[in-house]
């Protein structure tokens, strides 16, 4: 795969150049013919190519003018490809989604909009049935954590959501040197599945775990009776002696999801 010659440093763009990851990455997110793919960032094309030549039916959305450009120079003539020229921050997801077919995902996405990536695919999330995203290796670690074990650095509220919002999985790690030009951080690629769950007050639970682990240094009694007395209040004198000893890391997402709903400490 040849280089690319120009790279604008504003978007994040480190291109793959190994074709057998490519080939990994494009089978780890099992695209049916049957469903209406989105590929953000297609760069120039290095995922974008097996899938139009598995006859997917495929929309494209890419940031950079010129690449976009070359991108519509090099596959005018295939009727399965939609090609968007936009901030996948900013578009109306509604215009992208497909309403009469299932929708994946799949992304090399820039790093620097990750998170904010993310938590605009929570709010669609259930128009989804697969995402398949690269991200930098801590994020992915981040998402793919449950909250068990001894290593809980990379444990925190991006675990959570994903946790109670999707099945997640690691699908491969990819070295720097296996991109133009190398970042500075390894790689992984990472599959959600939608888990159809409807999360009531959603965004106060959401917020209600990010204030927990704002201070996560802390003892979880300490900052619940501060940030939900109420709460506090609603649970058994047990539940509340489990709590005492525990910080915001040692609450599983399943565990989170009980305390803020059912005032139980399961």
């Amino acid at each position: 795969m040849k280089k690319i010659t120009r790279i604008k440093k504003r978007f994040g763009q480190h291109f793959l150049t190994n074709p057998a990851i490519v080939k990994n990455i494009i089978e780890a997110a099992k695209l049916s013919k049957e469903d209406h793919v989105i590929e953000v960032g297609p760069g120039e094309g290095v995922l974008t190519e097996p899938m139009l030549n598995r006859e997917l039916d495929l929309t494209v959305v890419e940031v950079d003018r010129d690449l976009s450009a070359r991108l519509v120079q090099r596959w005018a003539d295939k009727k399965n490809l939609k090609i968007v020229c936009g901030d996948i921050l900013k578009l109306d997801w509604e215009e992208l989604i497909d309403q009469n077919k299932e929708n994946q995902i799949i992304s090399n996405l820039a790093y620097n909009i990750s998170t904010p990536f993310f938590f605009k695919l929570l709010t669609y999330r259930k128009r989804f049935k697969s995402i398949t995203l690269m991200l930098q290796k801590e994020v992915a670690q981040r998402l793919c954590h449950q909250g068990e074990g001894k290593d809980l650095k990379n444990y925190g509220i991006l675990s959570i959501i994903a946790a109670n919002c999707f099945f997640v999985s690691q699908v491969l790690d990819v070295a720097p040197d296996e991109f133009y030009p190398p970042p500075k951080v390894h790689s992984s690629v990472i599959r959600l599945i939608p888990n159809g769950k409807s999360i009531p007050r959603e965004t106060e639970f959401f917020t209600f775990v990010k204030n927990i682990f704002n201070h996560r240094r802390q003892k979880l009694t300490k900052h619940l009776i501060k940030i939900n007395p109420e709460l506090y209040q609603r649970l058994s004198l047990s539940d509340q002696k489990k709590l005492e000893p525990l910080r915001p890391e040692n609450l599983t997402p399943r565990q989170y999801f009980s305390l803020y709903f059912h005032a139980k400490v399961e």
